[in-house]
């Protein structure tokens, strides 16, 4: 199996994991800024991408 497979499936594993269990302990406000800011990212890398 490809390493690239592993760190992934971990990560997922390891975020899900961080977001059960101290998801409950964030506050609002940094909830809504992470979104704001994940999805930034997604549009940067759409828009970045759309360039190659």
């Amino acid at each position: 199996m490809p390493i690239g497979v592993i760190v992934n499936a971990s990560s997922v594993l390891l975020g899900g994991m961080f977001g059960v269990f101290f998801g409950n302990k964030l506050s609002e406000d940094f909830k809504e800024k992470l979104n704001m800011i994940f999805g930034a990212c997604s549009m940067g890398m759409g828009i970045f991408l759309l360039h190659l």
